[in-house]
């Protein structure tokens, strides 16, 4: 069994900037929120190759894919390769319709449990992506990428939209300011719901041949823009007023937008001092955002009383895989697995602790930027920090912080840091234990390979330096210049195990990190973590999620041995 959990998102100020129409001549620009509302979408194997989905208001049974009526579940299980023999259930917090993005949050969370379903454990921003290739290459609708992009990476973010291409930034804003924004937010459902795709295609068009409402949605743009620069200790007052300027323009765009309803609660909350009131979403019903003091709030809500209240609080995860059945994954193992012929060692954070050294270039890079985190934070917030591959590292620093230098400027200035600290180290040794342990595995007779993504040059040093060349076989070793695609892509460890002579399926891969797990497990291979951060408990969450065989937190020869033992 899987289950995912993905939030649904509010659309704060600059909302309709997504819309292709607009951010192909202009760069979008929207301030939005993941909520702490969810749907979530369980997926179990079916005793045949029917596939069934089960909703709260229908049940559907499928011979197979193609006869799926659910548009989204169809082209997320072809997209995905998951076509027969399955039982889909979604429990969604919020109705359809209702301005919270929840179409795309149902996208997206299909897609994470299908990719679960497999073993596959796709990052964010590919979430988003097959997301957005679903709902807007394939079936078409008149979307924008906002509610893609914030059920997947979930926080409190500007997005900014460059065509086809998007950048989440973190507002940056303290634990303290947060609590403050939440504290001032109330949200009313209003009732009712609408079909956001005939709002949206009227604006679309709008937007080609109507200046004044292009022109309208810079003026929303620019909003975004000003809040995102006026982000401090003290803003949660001016984002109401932001909020009641956004919707000024907002509801004029197009007709079906506002409505007599919506526009008497939103003069009603005004009459009663509010900082600020917009409805979320394209439009025409669903919540309804109070922005106001918390002094105001109880006779706001008594005012509000036949209204149904929410409260406003923001979901900082993005979709998630809240369980998998790891019993179910290890009876699998046992049953489809050769017996083990070879293991393959990943090198850096695996064999020799070199993880500062790329740690602290990392978080010089954040510093550079204007990004100040911690370790622990950094772990926690960027998703590649521990593993790479350096470019994604250097997106996500990029996306959290504040600079105009380009991906490329960034990996530079990394990898420069990086081999200062690495040159001036005076002994490089193996992770304690790992040399008993090379010991024992060559008298069993099983094969053995390295295989690093570390630039070759670096990798051939740390390997000489580490006295390591000399234990393997240097035909055994598959270095940066042997393959063509960087972890998560399998190509090191398909190599590693055609170097052995082996399948991937008999080959064991020992990883410290998430992303290099993950390159195993698309190889077929099984693997045991050995992460240098076992403590982390984002780290340990992240490799679970690929479908470890086990982690341990150091090279415990006699515990490693028995479980080869029992895998030969």
């Amino acid at each position: 069994m899987i289950i995912s959990k993905t939030p649904y998102r509010v659309d704060l100020i600059g909302d309709g900037t997504d819309l292709g129409s607009f951010c192909r001549r202009e760069r979008g620009c929207i301030i939005n929120a993941a909520i702490k509302k969810y749907i979530y979408i369980i997926i179990n194997k079916s005793k045949d190759d029917k596939i069934t989905i089960i909703s709260e208001e229908n049940i559907e049974i499928a011979d197979n894919v193609e006869e799926v009526k659910n548009s989204r579940i169809r082209e997320a299980m072809k997209l995905t390769g998951v076509t027969k023999g399955i039982t889909l259930y979604s429990i969604a917090e919020a109705p359809v319709g209702t301005g919270l993005g929840g179409s795309s949050s149902f996208t997206v969370g299909i897609l994470n449990a299908l990719h679960a379903y497999k073993g596959e454990h796709p990052d964010k921003k590919e979430l988003a992506e097959e997301a957005c290739k679903i709902e807007i290459d394939i079936l078409k609708e008149p979307i924008g990428k906002q509610d893609q992009y914030a059920a997947a990476f979930g926080g409190f973010n500007r997005m900014e939209f460059f065509g086809k291409d998007v950048k989440v930034s973190s507002l940056g804003l303290e634990n303290e300011t947060l609590s403050k924004i939440e504290e001032t937010m109330m949200m009313f459902y209003l009732g009712g719901s609408r079909k956001t795709s005939n709002i949206l295609s009227e604006q679309n068009e709008r937007i080609k041949d109507n200046l004044e409402v292009f022109n309208s949605l810079l003026n929303m743009r620019n909003l975004a823009d000003q809040m995102f620069i006026e982000c401090d200790s003290n803003c949660e007052v001016r984002f109401g007023e932001y909020l009641k300027k956004n919707w000024a323009i907002k509801k004029g765009l197009v007709g079906g937008i506002n409505n007599p309803i919506i526009e008497n609660y939103c003069a009603l909350a005004l009459s009663l001092g509010v900082y600020g009131a917009k409805l979320s979403g394209a439009g025409g019903s669903g919540f309804l955002i109070v922005s106001a003091s918390k002094e105001k709030q109880n006779i706001i809500k008594e005012n509000f009383k036949n209204l149904e209240f929410h409260e406003f609080k923001i979901d900082y995860t993005g979709s998630q895989i809240i369980y998998s059945d790891e019993k179910e994954f290890e009876n699998k193992v046992e049953r489809n697995f050769p017996k083990l012929k070879g293991v393959a060692f990943d090198l850096e954070g695996t064999v020799v602790d070199l993880e500062r050294f790329h740690h602290n270039a990392h978080l010089e890079v954040c510093r550079a930027v204007g990004l100040n985190i911690s370790l622990t934070e950094a772990i926690e917030k960027i998703p590649h920090f521990v593993g790479g591959p350096d470019n994604k590292i250097m997106e996500d620093i990029r996306n959290l912080g504040y600079t105009s230098k380009s991906v490329e400027e960034m990996i530079e200035m990394d990898s420069k840091l990086y081999e200062k600290e690495l040159m001036s180290t005076p002994m490089i040794l193996p992770r304690p234990g790992f040399l008993e342990f090379l010991d024992k595995l060559k008298k069993t007779g099983i094969k053995y390979s390295i295989g690093s993504l570390t630039d070759t040059k670096w990798a051939v040093y740390i390997l000489e330096k580490s006295g390591l060349m000399h234990p393997f076989d240097t035909n055994s070793i598959v270095l940066r210049e042997h393959v063509f695609n960087l972890k998560p892509s399998p190509d090191v460890y398909l190599k590693t195990a055609q170097r052995m002579g082996i399948s991937p399926e008999e080959q064991i891969v020992f990883e410290d990190s998430p992303n290099g797990a993950k390159a195993a497990v698309n190889a077929g291979s099984r693997v045991i973590a050995m992460p240098i951060y076992y403590k982390n408990q984002e780290v340990t969450r992240r490799l679970k999620e690929v479908g470890i065989l086990e982690i341990f937190p150091d090279w415990d020869c006699d515990k490693l041995m028995q479980l080869i033992g029992g895998l030969k």
